[in-house]
């Protein structure tokens, strides 16, 4: 259950304003983790080495994986449940316990400089083996997005073309939130601004009424627990985990380490 935005890069003519100055071609992504009350709260984000490549993410207690992880080339993967209709029968529930975490996957796939081969690899996966899932794999420019339903998979690979993009899901099921959550996104983007302030607003949003379907959400039975921002600039990686929710003041762990950029090969 999470909710994951992304400011894409604007370019050097209106760079994005980010804590340590004015970058352009920076960009960032958000995402709120809502989980039951009853789960062991994450542990704070090192930096860990994969095959030979520098990452950071935070770490699930329970299964030992992670939803959220950034590489030393800027490439971001970030993993949401998927909660179809399908999900909720009897049977969809009992082989739910069966199958592998779904915060392993990350983990396999983190050590890959680019994304055709992150693409190439996550399509790979035998997705029977996992609970149902959304998979996005971005670099700021273009964005994957792997949806299983435990069964199939659907893969998308498209453009980002300097458009906010937005993904939820929820236990309660992904098209009761869905909707709701859209049209407040819709309506903070529609309009030039500080993208960046607005995108922190958005995560911070909470509806008195409606409390479950909330950005930052609040149920008996689980909420919004962590938020995680990723800023990949020309320069840099920084990683910042907030472990409580978004519109609490909690003191966030700070990741930061140099980003390596990848160079295509010389012609023959």
């Amino acid at each position: 259950m999470c909710t994951v935005t992304i400011i894409p890069p604007i370019g050097a003519a209106d760079p994005l304003v980010v804590p340590n100055g004015l970058l352009g071609g920076g960009w960032r992504l958000m995402s709120n983790r809502d989980e039951q009350r009853s789960r062991p709260a994450g542990l704070p984000p090192d930096i860990r080495q994969y095959h030979q490549t520098a990452a950071a993410m935070p770490i699930d207690p329970v299964g030992g994986g992670t939803w959220i992880a950034v590489n030393q080339n800027g490439m971001v993967l970030t993993l949401l449940n998927s909660n179809p209709i399908s999900a909720y029968t009897p049977q969809a529930r009992q082989l739910r316990w069966n199958r592998r975490s779904r915060g392993t996957i990350i983990p396999q796939l983190i050590h890959l400089s680019n994304m055709a081969e992150a693409v190439a690899a996550a399509d790979s996966l035998s997705v029977a083996d996992y609970p149902p899932f959304r998979l996005l794999i971005t670099d700021g420019a273009e964005l994957c997005e792997i949806v299983s339903d435990g069964a199939d998979r659907r893969l998308q690979r498209r453009a980002i073309n300097e458009q906010p993009q937005f993904f939820t899901s929820s236990g309660l099921g992904d098209a009761l939130v869905d909707g709701p959550r859209r049209e407040l996104f819709t309506r903070y983007f529609a309009e030039a601004g500080d993208w960046l302030a607005k995108q922190e607003q958005f995560h911070r949003h909470h509806w008195p009424e409606r409390p479950e379907l909330s950005v930052c959400m609040r149920r008996a039975d689980a909420c919004t627990v962590s938020c995680t921002v990723i800023d990949v600039l020309p320069q840099e990686v920084i990683m910042r985990y907030y472990p409580g929710a978004p519109d609490e003041p909690v003191t966030p762990s700070v990741m930061q380490f140099p980003r390596v950029m990848i160079r295509p090969p010389c012609p023959s």
